[in-house]
């Protein structure tokens, strides 16, 4: 693992146990318990910087602090379940490991609502000429979201899970017009020369991120944009050709967390 994405990717909790990247051999080692792994990885983890990685938010100095009760995260927690079964039928707010770690997958989570809000109403408005891909789209949140707020363009996601992608395509049953296809996005050559809008929610680790973007600008016909929520390889595409920084910010939700996320825009006649 290149040490640019090594930064922010110092340890994982999956299924009851804990790992750390060896940073010098690009390996996984499991450890029995989580101030270890962090030991394990302590010069490398920004001081007081608050980490995803797995399936849970972690930070050096407080493991896995609760979130206190604030009355802007109860209204935002009674939102979610409302605009997840609405549409969906279902609450798709719990995080779930995944089967593809071993590929470089991440764990299954459900883009805030809080985040979508922002991104897609202050810095990337979509047309009919649009083609938007979620890329690893979970369970379909972003689609339904962007469907009930009547977005214009077409909706696609793709991901990788048959199990997930199922639930996903149940959720979207009543959305004309969103597909849902499983699939690796690195095979999926033809969804890559239709896309113009990539959305992702770091579906997946550095090397894979890597291996998308030289997917992308191999096959990319057009100029596309790039959305990156919780950008922690961003890094990668700052100062490489064709790459344009077009936005990005890190916020405090109400009632929640920070969130980052860095917009891109990629022409392939300029790479």
């Amino acid at each position: 693992m290149d040490l640019l994405y090594a930064k922010r990717y110092n340890f994982a909790e999956m299924y009851n146990q804990y790992t750390y990247w060896d940073l010098d051999n690009d390996t996984l080692h499991s450890v029995n318990d989580l101030p270890q792994a962090m030991t394990m990885n302590e010069e490398k983890i920004s001081k007081g910087r608050r980490h995803h990685v797995g399936c849970r938010l972690f930070c050096e100095e407080s493991y896995m602090k609760q979130e206190p009760f604030s009355l802007a995260g109860w209204l935002y927690r009674l939102r979610t379940r409302w605009e997840d079964r609405r549409l969906g039928g279902i609450s798709v707010d719990e995080t779930k490991p995944t089967r593809f770690f071993a590929e470089g997958a991440e764990a299954t989570q459900s883009s805030d609502y809080r985040c979508l809000d922002r991104i897609f109403k202050k810095h990337v408005p979509l047309t009919e000429k649009d083609v938007l891909l979620d890329v690893g789209c979970g369970e379909g949140r972003v689609l339904t979201y962007l469907y009930l707020h009547k977005a214009k363009c077409r909706l696609m996601g793709v991901e990788l899970d048959p199990d997930v992608a199922a639930t996903a395509q149940k959720r979207v049953a009543s959305c004309p017009g969103i597909q849902i296809r499983c699939a690796n996005i690195l095979e999926a050559k033809d969804l890559i020369q239709q896309v113009t809008v990539y959305y992702l929610f770091n579906p997946f680790n550095g090397k894979i991120f890597s291996k998308f973007v030289g997917a992308l600008e191999k096959e990319a016909p057009h100029p596309v944009r790039l959305v990156y929520l919780f950008d922690y390889y961003a890094a990668y595409l700052d100062g490489r050709p064709g790459w344009t920084k077009l936005a990005g910010e890190t916020f405090q939700r109400k009632g929640g967390e920070e969130a980052t996320y860095s917009i891109y825009q990629f022409d392939p006649q300029e790479k």
